[in-house]
């Protein structure tokens, strides 16, 4: 009987090893690091940048919601302001971060929580704002990625993946290497290859992922971008 709970108590463990690791970094050839990492930097705001996106919620329980998303993202203050409209112009939330501090300026329910605001402001700051961590690796990733690897100084791992055509992921991974968040970012309509990059380089989509029993799944699609809005 012990023999049986031991061979359980093994393959749960292998299980659970399997499938938390990184992805294996291919080394490139030398002097190439400096390239990868300016790839790698290349897709974050270098300034203030106000953002208006479609919004598709996908939520734990399977519902979907539509609404207006306008975000205002400052890198050098490091400052968020983000507001959720209903397409008839309700604000159901709108919160802002500055300062390592999250202020909450009107919310509506189900989206008046402080979960919720540290969720979604944790989500733009990994999709607008370069890790803040040391860097790792950088290397390729097959079979034709380009991948920086970087350590948050909580532990978390934060691997950003560039493509050949310019779209790129971010992978968000506990200490213990669990995925916890997963980020892709697309220049062009994945049904239309055709149609062209927009300026500044700012992807048309994002689909942002938290994995887990409450996980939830975020589709934003580019409407409107201003540089240095007032």
């Amino acid at each position: 009987m012990n023999l049986i709970k031991l061979f359980f108590s093994l393959l749960v463990l292998i299980i659970f090893l399997s499938s938390c690791s990184l992805p294996q970094i291919q080394t490139m050839p030398p002097g190439s690091s400096p390239d990868i990492q300016c790839r790698c930097q290349a897709i974050f705001p270098t300034h203030r940048m106000q953002f208006v996106h479609s919004l598709t919620a996908i939520l734990p329980n399977g519902d979907i919601n539509v609404a207006i998303g306008v975000t205002t993202v400052d890198p050098d203050m490091e400052s968020i302001h983000c507001a959720i409209i209903t397409i008839e112009g309700m604000v159901l939330f709108e919160a802002e971060y500055n300062q390592q501090k999250i202020t909450i300026n009107r919310s509506i329910p189900p989206f008046d929580s402080m979960e919720f605001a540290q969720n979604i402001l944790n989500d733009i700051r990994l999709v607008f704002f370069k890790p803040t961590g040391d860097l790792l690796e950088a290397g390729g990733l097959p079979p034709d990625a380009n991948i920086c690897r970087y350590q948050q100084p909580d532990g978390m791992i934060e691997d950003v993946i560039t493509h050949q055509n310019d779209n790129w992921e971010i992978h968000q991974y506990t200490s213990h290497y669990k995925q916890t968040k997963t980020i892709k970012a697309y220049y062009a309509d994945t049904s239309d290859q055709n149609i062209s990059k927009t300026k500044e380089k700012i992807p048309l989509r994002y689909e942002i992922t938290t994995h887990g029993i409450l996980g939830y799944s975020l589709i934003l699609e580019l409407i409107e971008v201003q540089q240095n809005p007032s």
